[in-house]
Protein backbone atom coordinates (compact mmCIF):
# COMPACT_ATOMS: atom_id res chain seq x y z
CA UNK A 1 0.00 0.00 0.00
CA UNK A 2 1.49 3.23 -0.90
CA UNK A 3 1.46 5.84 2.34
CA UNK A 4 1.70 9.50 0.60
CA UNK A 5 2.28 12.40 3.00
CA UNK A 6 2.59 15.92 3.16
CA UNK A 7 4.25 19.01 5.64
CA UNK A 8 6.16 17.86 8.50
CA UNK A 9 4.90 14.49 9.43
CA UNK A 10 5.23 13.32 5.41
CA UNK A 11 8.76 14.62 5.82
CA UNK A 12 9.19 12.25 8.86
CA UNK A 13 7.63 9.34 7.67
CA UNK A 14 9.81 9.85 4.49
CA UNK A 15 13.21 9.72 7.01
CA UNK A 16 12.62 7.06 8.16
CA UNK A 17 11.46 4.88 5.48
CA UNK A 18 14.65 5.93 3.30
CA UNK A 19 16.72 7.46 5.27
CA UNK A 20 16.78 5.33 8.12
CA UNK A 21 20.65 3.95 8.01
CA UNK A 22 21.50 7.65 7.17
CA UNK A 23 19.64 8.48 11.24
CA UNK A 24 21.76 5.40 12.75
CA UNK A 25 25.02 7.01 11.07
CA UNK A 26 24.23 10.10 12.66
CA UNK A 27 23.80 9.01 15.69
CA UNK A 28 26.55 6.75 15.87
CA UNK A 29 24.59 3.51 16.30
CA UNK A 30 26.06 0.44 14.12
CA UNK A 31 22.68 -1.63 14.02
CA UNK A 32 21.46 -2.20 10.80
CA UNK A 33 18.09 -0.61 9.89
CA UNK A 34 15.82 -3.68 8.85
CA UNK A 35 16.96 -4.88 13.05
CA UNK A 36 15.40 -1.51 13.80
CA UNK A 37 11.48 -0.59 14.91
CA UNK A 38 10.50 2.99 14.85
CA UNK A 39 7.42 3.95 16.78
CA UNK A 40 5.98 7.28 14.47
CA UNK A 41 3.26 9.43 15.36
CA UNK A 42 1.86 11.82 13.43
CA UNK A 43 0.88 15.03 14.95
CA UNK A 44 -2.14 15.46 12.80
CA UNK A 45 -5.40 15.71 15.13
CA UNK A 46 -4.04 16.60 18.62
CA UNK A 47 -4.55 19.98 20.34
CA UNK A 48 -1.90 22.67 20.55
CA UNK A 49 -2.37 23.60 24.39
CA UNK A 50 0.41 20.56 25.56
CA UNK A 51 3.10 22.98 27.94
CA UNK A 52 6.03 20.12 27.30
CA UNK A 53 7.28 18.23 24.45
CA UNK A 54 5.97 14.79 22.74
CA UNK A 55 7.84 12.14 21.46
CA UNK A 56 6.40 11.52 17.96
CA UNK A 57 8.83 8.99 16.84
CA UNK A 58 10.55 6.86 18.85
CA UNK A 59 13.55 4.59 17.13
CA UNK A 60 14.75 1.36 18.92
CA UNK A 61 17.55 -0.27 17.55
CA UNK A 62 19.51 -3.58 18.45
CA UNK A 63 21.02 -1.97 21.50
CA UNK A 64 19.89 1.19 21.89
CA UNK A 65 16.28 3.84 22.54
CA UNK A 66 16.18 7.20 20.84
CA UNK A 67 13.33 9.03 22.10
CA UNK A 68 12.82 12.45 19.27
CA UNK A 69 10.28 14.77 19.92
CA UNK A 70 9.35 17.02 17.62
CA UNK A 71 7.84 19.92 18.84
CA UNK A 72 7.80 21.80 22.39
CA UNK A 73 5.19 24.26 24.10
CA UNK A 74 2.69 22.63 21.55
CA UNK A 75 3.26 23.82 17.93
CA UNK A 76 6.67 24.79 17.97
CA UNK A 77 8.69 22.39 15.96
CA UNK A 78 12.14 21.37 17.41
CA UNK A 79 12.94 18.57 14.74
CA UNK A 80 13.08 19.14 11.03
CA UNK A 81 14.23 18.53 7.42
CA UNK A 82 16.69 20.35 5.70
CA UNK A 83 18.08 19.56 2.40
CA UNK A 84 20.96 20.28 0.55
CA UNK A 85 20.55 22.80 -2.38
CA UNK A 86 21.00 20.86 -5.29
CA UNK A 87 20.17 23.81 -7.40
CA UNK A 88 23.27 25.58 -6.43
CA UNK A 89 25.09 27.82 -8.50
CA UNK A 90 27.54 25.53 -8.73
CA UNK A 91 25.43 22.78 -10.21
CA UNK A 92 23.41 25.26 -12.38
CA UNK A 93 26.96 25.92 -13.68
CA UNK A 94 28.25 22.33 -14.41
CA UNK A 95 24.61 21.27 -15.89
CA UNK A 96 25.41 24.46 -18.56
CA UNK A 97 28.61 23.03 -18.99
CA UNK A 98 27.58 19.79 -20.01
CA UNK A 99 24.50 20.67 -21.84
CA UNK A 100 21.99 18.57 -19.83
CA UNK A 101 18.99 20.47 -20.83
CA UNK A 102 16.89 17.50 -19.20
CA UNK A 103 17.66 18.88 -15.79
CA UNK A 104 15.48 20.61 -13.45
CA UNK A 105 15.45 21.80 -10.15
CA UNK A 106 12.58 22.47 -7.96
CA UNK A 107 11.07 23.69 -4.08
CA UNK A 108 14.42 25.73 -4.36
CA UNK A 109 16.87 23.24 -5.11
CA UNK A 110 15.25 20.58 -2.37
CA UNK A 111 14.48 18.53 -5.86
CA UNK A 112 16.71 17.24 -9.08
CA UNK A 113 14.88 16.10 -11.83
CA UNK A 114 16.27 14.56 -14.47
CA UNK A 115 14.86 13.35 -18.11
CA UNK A 116 15.35 10.60 -20.64
CA UNK A 117 13.95 9.97 -23.35
CA UNK A 118 13.71 6.68 -25.62
CA UNK A 119 11.25 6.86 -28.40
CA UNK A 120 7.96 7.49 -26.41
CA UNK A 121 8.87 6.53 -23.51
CA UNK A 122 10.09 9.03 -21.04
CA UNK A 123 11.72 8.27 -17.77
CA UNK A 124 12.27 11.16 -15.10
CA UNK A 125 14.15 10.09 -12.04
CA UNK A 126 14.08 12.50 -8.50
CA UNK A 127 17.07 13.44 -6.23
CA UNK A 128 17.02 14.87 -2.99
CA UNK A 129 19.48 15.31 -0.12
CA UNK A 130 17.45 15.57 3.21
CA UNK A 131 19.23 15.63 6.81
CA UNK A 132 17.54 15.38 10.45
CA UNK A 133 17.53 18.28 12.40
CA UNK A 134 16.81 18.51 16.27
CA UNK A 135 17.12 22.23 17.64
CA UNK A 136 17.29 20.64 21.43
CA UNK A 137 18.94 17.13 21.42
CA UNK A 138 18.45 18.54 25.75
CA UNK A 139 15.07 17.32 25.39
CA UNK A 140 16.01 14.24 23.45
CA UNK A 141 16.86 10.88 25.05
CA UNK A 142 18.99 8.17 24.20
CA UNK A 143 18.72 4.69 26.49
CA UNK A 144 21.55 2.63 25.97
CA UNK A 145 22.25 -0.87 26.54
CA UNK A 146 18.91 -2.04 26.11
CA UNK A 147 18.85 -6.31 25.95
CA UNK A 148 15.45 -8.10 26.21
CA UNK A 149 15.18 -11.36 27.51
CA UNK A 150 11.02 -12.79 27.21
CA UNK A 151 9.88 -14.14 30.10
CA UNK A 152 7.92 -16.28 27.48
CA UNK A 153 8.32 -16.53 23.71
CA UNK A 154 5.40 -16.18 21.25
CA UNK A 155 5.00 -19.53 19.29
CA UNK A 156 5.03 -19.29 15.49
CA UNK A 157 3.53 -21.64 13.01
CA UNK A 158 6.47 -22.17 11.16
CA UNK A 159 9.07 -25.10 11.93
CA UNK A 160 11.99 -23.48 10.97
CA UNK A 161 11.94 -20.67 13.21
CA UNK A 162 13.40 -20.28 16.59
CA UNK A 163 10.47 -19.66 18.22
CA UNK A 164 8.92 -23.14 17.05
CA UNK A 165 7.52 -25.38 19.55
CA UNK A 166 6.62 -28.72 19.04
CA UNK A 167 3.22 -29.98 18.60
CA UNK A 168 1.95 -26.30 19.96
CA UNK A 169 4.52 -26.18 23.32
CA UNK A 170 3.49 -25.73 26.76
CA UNK A 171 0.66 -23.72 26.59
CA UNK A 172 -0.47 -23.55 30.28
CA UNK A 173 0.11 -21.11 32.78
CA UNK A 174 1.92 -23.36 35.46
CA UNK A 175 4.46 -22.41 34.65
CA UNK A 176 4.08 -18.64 33.74
CA UNK A 177 6.08 -16.43 36.65
CA UNK A 178 3.77 -14.66 39.06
Amino acid sequence: MPIRGYGEDGLTLLALQQGLNTILQELRDDSAANECTAFYRPSFGRGGDASFGEFDVILVSASDIYLIPMTVQGSRVVTHMEYFNLGNPQAIEAVAAMDASGVKFTNNGAWMWTNARTNGCIKTQGLIKPRLILRTPMLAGRITNVRVNPLQHERTPFPGDDTYFVNGGDTSESNWPL
